[in-house]
């Protein structure tokens, strides 16, 4: 049973930063758990670890995709397995890292097979509703499919809403009776989830000001270019960040507003983030806005590896 470390978590808590240090001293590569880092041409927004941690410790699916194809959670667990294997035959130790909960869920414990076909036809058909009636009304319709899986999801969490309706209309079954049979209580892997933790005020504080360092690194240019070269009807864009510099661009929103929307939409997936990953087994947080926040990392891990 292969052992792998992972470092997951809140967005803006040095995620990257941490695997980056684990690495250099455990002799280790890095796996990639970020569903927009593994898009060429999406950088500022993304937040991708910078060329210098690239060319000093191998990073593994960032950059690997043009923004036109598709990549979810199933293709992610079997290229996350492939590097795992690859890594562990070099005398190496793997480690992940990122935000995606659903990747890194995939990756450890599997997900219920589905007809890729069917879910994007009816992904299609719930997106193009969407634009009909609003998001409130396919809540309404959830809540008459599924009571059990609407109640875990808000009412403004459109993408879970697509997701939970799309897989009902896909397999005929309820999104809640598979993910009860499929409880995720096994994996094929010894793995230590280590998740950096921030009070609230200082996440804010580091929200905000990676949100205006985005914008004015120039992801409204980079948006541009890529609607440019890829058109505006792609998956990535409709990520926190690029959404709001394509509104601005579309002349929808001011510049500060497209900024002001971009933190409070941060501000909301890292609450889902804590949520999802508090969850998981086999997880420690690790307060970080502490000074030996690097050398604690180093210390669990190590102990993690050696079983001591």
């Amino acid at each position: 049973m292969y052992k792998v470390l992972i470092i997951a978590g809140q967005t803006a808590t040095g995620k990257s930063e941490i695997a980056f240090h684990l690495a250099t001293k455990l002799n280790g590569e890095i796996i990639n758990a970020d569903s927009i880092q593994v898009y060429k041409y999406f950088d500022i927004g993304s937040a991708k670890p910078p060329l210098t941690f690239r060319e000093k410790i191998p990073h593994h699916l960032i950059d690997i995709l043009n923004p036109n194809e598709e990549f979810n959670a199933f293709i992610f667990r079997k290229l996350a397995e492939e590097k795992v294997k690859d890594i562990y035959e070099k005398g190496k130790v793997p480690i992940i890292v990122g935000g995606t909960g659903l990747y890194i869920r995939s990756f450890l414990y599997g997900l219920f097979e589905q007809d890729d076909k069917a879910i994007k036809e009816a992904r299609k058909f719930w997106e193009n509703k969407l634009n009909k009636v609003g998001l409130k009304a396919l809540y309404e319709e959830l809540k008459k499919i599924d009571a059990e899986i609407a109640n875990k999801i808000h009412e403004n969490d459109r993408i879970r809403i697509i997701r939970a309706l799309e897989f009902y209309s896909a397999t005929g079954m309820k999104l809640s009776e598979v993910q009860q049979k499929h409880k995720f209580d096994h994996s094929h892997y010894d793995f230590k989830i280590l998740v950096p933790l921030l009070p609230k005020d200082e996440l804010l504080k580091r929200i905000i000001e990676r949100t205006k360092k985005i914008f004015n690194q120039g992801i409204i240019e980079e948006t541009r270019k890529i609607i440019g070269l890829f058109g505006k009807v792609i998956k990535p864009i409709k990520s926190i960040g690029y959404k709001e510099a394509l509104l601005y661009i579309d002349g929808k929103i001011s510049f500060d507003e497209a900024i002001q929307q971009t933190i409070k939409s941060t501000k909301d997936y890292a609450k889902r983030q804590l949520i999802w990953f508090k969850k998981e087994k086999n997880l420690e947080f690790i307060k970080a806005d502490t000074p030996s926040l690097e050398k604690i990392f180093l210390e669990k891990a190590k102990k993690f590896l050696h079983n001591c």
